[in-house]
Parts: structure tokens; C-alpha cells; sequence
């Protein structure tokens, strides 16, 4: 077995992996409640609304912080070159 098989079926083991850790935290949050309090109380909320909501905002976060890294990283490069 050439190192190309073995890379891909590794990647393939991990996507399997993932994809049943995901379906066991759904699972076992099925039918979890939690209260939230984000400038208003909220009451009886799904907890897998709340896991959702969280990485979603984490995403659109990181996707920011990258944005600017960048911005200031050709911020940077213009300086130099002037």
C-alpha cells in the first residue's frame, strides 16, 4: 500500500469520525433545554439551537479576524514599499 492509499483512506477514517461525533452530540442534546440570557432571558431553548447559533457566530468570527488579518498584513506590504 502506496503512502497516497494510506493518506487517503486516513482522511476518510477522520471525516467518519467527525461525522459520528456530530451525530452523537445531537443525539444526546436531543432533548436538552437550557435557558440563555443574551440582552433578553431566554427560556426553554433547545441546547442544540444554542450548539448551532455558537458555531455559527464562532465561524463568521474567525472568517472576520482573518479578514483583517489580511487587511493589515497589505497595510503592512504598502508601507514598505512607499
Amino acid at each position: 500500500m502506496d503512502s497516497q492509499k494510506v493518506k487517503v483512506w486516513t482522511k476518510f477514517i477522520g471525516i467518519i469520525v467527525i461525522f459520528f461525533a456530530i451525530l452523537l452530540v445531537i443525539f444526546m442534546n436531543r432533548n436538552n433545554k437550557v435557558d440563555v440570557w443574551v440582552f433578553h432571558r431566554f427560556e426553554d431553548i433547545a441546547v442544540l439551537w444554542v450548539i448551532l447559533i455558537s458555531a455559527v457566530g464562532a465561524v463568521i468570527g474567525l472568517k472576520c479576524l482573518g479578514i483583517v488579518r489580511q487587511t493589515i498584513n497589505e497595510l503592512k506590504q504598502l508601507k514598505k514599499g512607499q
